[in-house]
């Protein structure tokens, strides 16, 4: 399918989600569209490419002094959704994969499988390298270019991606962390979810991840969705409904002044991903706990209080903060019913 083109700006920040089990096959393409885009010159044409190798992520950029071949050893074709982000700025471009990696668990393990960067050999000049072309997502829809036509030193795969994309987002660490930055004179520099759903052009693609929909042994009905992957898959509901189908209502429970629920849980945690559902009802100014979880061996807990209708979250992993964040401010007022989520994965902490 074909989307807008890439800002021609930096940074960039490029994000997305997959789901395959295929070995060698593309992910995104901008770049000629055939053979016939050639420059007048004899310099490379410049593009760009995102590609499954052998079950790894795998960039390569031509149109520069020296052609850039960029990969992670993280394996993201094993049935589980992963998230890849690409960030080019006038000094290089990164390459991340997560979920990856256990380094959070022990001092002695690293990630570095999960990320590479290389640095530009010249100040980096994108409006010059990179054309209008569409950025195209999941395939090509004409032939593989030439690499000998092009002067590349190696072209894309020509395998189309049988498998899902979603979260297609442009410049989002950008959105978070921007204080002074030359992309902020540049509108096209701002955050953009990709809507996958409604492409300029598309062949074979549709709506929707179908093999995660199948995945699932029940319906999910009307209140929830499939998620999980191949390996795991599960109906994620709405908040206020529960069961395999997402067809039985939560139970509601009233707790008054100095009151308090404890549960045990009749399963073990998995130790790289936690998810937590709570909706909560309140109109209590002062501050008190509102959730607390911790493990027996007192390896990570969550604290979670409420403090003049904001969450405020401090975690903690065998006695140390993790850095960078200590507190978490949630601006969503409880005053009326509050949703919210939180997602342990790795490193990251995710809040919705």
């Amino acid at each position: 399918m074909w989307v807008r083109p890439l800002p021609l700006c930096l940074p960039t920040t490029i994000s997305l989600r997959i789901l395959t089990r295929q070995t060698h096959s593309l992910i995104l393409y901008s770049g000629p569209l055939g053979s016939h885009q050639r420059q007048s010159n004899n310099s490379p044409t410049p593009m760009l490419a995102l590609q499954l190798w052998e079950g790894h992520p795998q960039l390569l950029v031509e149109g520069g002094l020296e052609p850039i071949k960029l990969g992670v050893n993280a394996v993201v074709n094993d049935g589980e959704w992963h998230t890849i982000h690409l960030r080019f700025n006038y000094k290089g471009v990164v390459l991340a994969v997560h979920p990856c990696g256990n380094g959070w668990l022990s001092a002695s393990q690293d990630d570095d499988q999960c990320m590479a960067s290389v640095s530009w050999t010249s100040p980096f000049n994108i409006k010059a390298w990179l054309a209008s072309w569409p950025l195209q997502v999941g395939g090509l829809a004409h032939t593989t270019p030439s690499a000998a036509y092009h002067s590349w030193k190696e072209a894309p795969t020509p395998n189309p991606l049988d498998g899902c994309v979603s979260h297609l987002t442009l410049n989002e660490w950008e959105l978070r962390g921007r204080t002074n930055s030359s992309s902020a004179n540049c509108p096209a520099a701002s955050l953009q979810l990709v809507d996958l759903g409604e492409p300029a052009y598309s062949k074979g693609s549709q709506k929707g991840c179908r093999p995660q929909e199948s995945a699932c042994p029940t319906n999910c009905g009307y209140k929830g969705w499939c998620e999980g992957g191949f390996n795991h898959p599960y109906c994620d509901c709405q908040p206020g409904w529960m069961g395999h189908g997402c067809s039985t209502p939560t139970t509601t429970y009233a707790l008054g002044p100095h009151s308090s629920v404890s549960m045990a849980l009749s399963f073990t945690l998995v130790p790289e991903s936690l998810t937590m559902q709570v909706r909560i009802r309140t109109t209590d100014l002062n501050s008190r706990p509102l959730l607390l979880l911790s493990l027996p061996q007192e390896e990570v807990n969550f604290s979670i209080y409420v403090s003049d209708f904001l969450y405020n979250l401090t975690n903690c992993l065998s006695g140390r903060i993790l850095s960078p964040f200590t507190y978490f401010y949630f601006m969503i007022k409880i005053k009326y019913n509050g949703d919210f989520m939180i997602n342990l994965c790795g490193r990251s902490l995710h809040i919705q």
